[in-house]
């Protein structure tokens, strides 16, 4: 079982937040590692700032995390609280492997010194590499070019003063140097179809431009208690090793700042080793990403603990424990930090929601006791008085009486009439009887 540890561009603002804030191993290690900075602005103010909705403001933020004060104690402090949660599951490693700052991590791992000393380390080296007093405006900068090292070669051919940092894979190859000369790499690599990008950080790490950070790192490394590794450490400067010479270790170590990492060739290593399995800790899966790209083409799992920005940090670790259950690692999969679920109590009869709706006045009360007491009535109305319709008098009998009605029909109202009805004969039909009227009554029309 190999374990990998993710280095300085792995960073991101809120690293593994859902998994920092659900189990209590990730989110000691950031109160820990917030101990080494009783004056400045502690780290997880940093690491875990206010979100923002603008994007100067989360520009802002992300540049702060990518000082090397910050982002490398970040970086740390989350993979020390995925390797202290694995553990606590029965994770157990044979070999041990960082990404440039991942090696600090991977000597904690492997037992060489305690978590405080991790992090009092990685408080010393970025504080070490931020750029010193003096320095001239331009710390540097970095940039991945994806291609084989023959191709990366000619492109450095052309401009002056850029060093290979990391060889991170046969096809990506990490340069640093000036930011001007590395601005113009990237031009150069476009005009020549080679696709090649800029990498998040504050600096040209591995190269000259950093070689103020040594003595005063070296410092701290002196300072630190330190053991013999509990399993195998592979350095990442080319012929380096830790064992159990202590002031060996010390010395690989503060100068492995100024040395390229050979990621590439230890992962190769570790495979010849027989290592099949490696599990990446701390932010992001640029490392599984690498393995992958590594030992193409041949039989191996990498599984990363963490998502990157905008995944469930805590879905995606809890989900790589089961993935590495299920390949035959003796982990427990209980999670003892999840809370106990709520026993259901079984209700007795008819539950009533209670609502506003359910509010009896006191008026309304006694007028429901009144209702059952004396039994319900309802009042009659009382009978409506007779209407009178007054005469109606017609504009062309101003003045005067109206004519008597015709023989042929009733009085219906007083001073009004309407035609009476006709004999019992088909309504339609006329008669010839010299004595019957020819007259259809209108009441009697149907339309």
């Amino acid at each position: 079982m190999g374990a990998l540890f993710a280095g300085q561009g792995s960073q991101y603002v809120a690293p593994g937040l859902s998994a920092v804030l659900a189990l209590p191993p990730l989110r000691s290690s950031f109160d820990r590692a917030n101990r080494h900075y009783p004056e400045d602005t502690p780290l997880s103010r940093v690491a875990f700032p206010p979100p923002l909705v603008d994007e100067a403001g989360r520009a802002a933020q992300e540049t702060a995390l990518r000082a090397t004060a910050y982002a490398q104690p970040a970086i740390g402090a989350l993979s020390a609280g995925h390797f202290r949660y694995l553990t606590e599951l029965g994770f157990a490693a044979e070999g041990f492997l960082g990404h440039s700052f991942g090696e600090l991590t991977a000597l904690y791992a492997a037992g060489v010194y305690d978590e405080d000393t991790l992090h009092r380390l990685a408080r010393a080296r970025g504080s070490a590499m931020s750029p010193a007093s003096g320095q001239a405006d331009d710390t540097g900068t970095m940039a991945a070019v994806f291609a084989p090292e023959e191709r990366v070669a000619e492109l450095l051919a052309r401009r002056e003063g850029l060093l290979v940092c990391n060889r991170n894979a046969p096809d990506q190859i990490v340069v640093g140097g000036a930011t001007a000369e590395i601005e113009l790499l990237l031009a150069d690599a476009e005009s020549a179809g080679v696709r090649a990008r800029r990498l998040p950080v504050s600096a040209a790490f591995h190269t000259p431009f950093v070689a103020h950070a040594v003595d005063d790192f070296r410092t701290a490394v002196e300072a630190a208690g330190m053991a013999g590794p509990s399993g195998r450490v592979y350095a990442n400067t080319s012929g380096a090793d830790y064992g159990a010479d202590v002031a060996g270790n010390r010395r690989v170590l503060a100068e492995q700042l100024l040395h390229p990492v050979e990621f590439a060739a230890r992962v190769e290593e570790m495979y010849a080793d027989g290592f099949r399995v490696f599990v990446e800790f701390g932010p992001g899966t640029v490392l599984a990403g690498l393995v992958g790209r590594i030992l193409r083409g041949r039989p191996h799992t990498a599984v990363s603990l963490d998502g990157g920005p905008g995944r469930d940090a805590d879905l995606t670790l809890k989900q790589a424990v089961a993935r590495l259950a299920v390949l035959g690692l003796p982990l427990a999969t209980s999670d003892r930090y999840a809370a106990e679920a709520e026993q259901e109590v079984p209700a007795k009869g008819m539950t009533v929601m209670l609502n506003g709706i359910n509010y009896v006045s006191p008026e309304r009360r006694a007028a429901y006791q009144d209702v059952l007491a004396n039994g319900y009535q309802v009042a009659l109305p009382a009978a409506p008085a007779p209407v009178v319709v007054a005469p109606r008098r017609h504009r062309r009998h101003r003045g005067r009486l109206p004519k008597p009605p015709s023989p042929g029909c009733r009085p219906l109202f007083r001073n009004r009439t309407i035609p009476a009805p006709p004999r019992r004969t088909h309504p339609c039909r006329a008669t010839d009887s010299p004595s019957s009227s020819r007259t259809i009554c209108p009441s009697t029309t149907s339309i």
